[in-house]
């Protein structure tokens, strides 16, 4: 991949212009929160632990060693 060329008046008005993350809704926090609720209950519901699942995933990202 090629690496695009770019003015420092380009770049300082991008980043005036954007780059900053949106502010979500009330709509989209609650159902947020649901989700959260839903899947607290199902790992209750399996008898895992969030300590378990981070466990887990953070020997997924390693590949798989150890």
């Amino acid at each position: 991949m090629a690496t695009a060329k770019v003015g420092i008046r380009e770049l300082a008005g991008q980043l005036s212009a954007g780059g900053r993350a949106r502010k979500r809704t009330e709509a989209e926090r609650a159902a947020l929160k649901e989700a959260a609720s839903r899947v607290q209950e199902a790992l209750a519901a399996e008898g895992i632990s969030e300590g378990e699942v981070i466990k887990d995933f953070k020997r997924w990202r390693r590949g798989g060693r150890n």
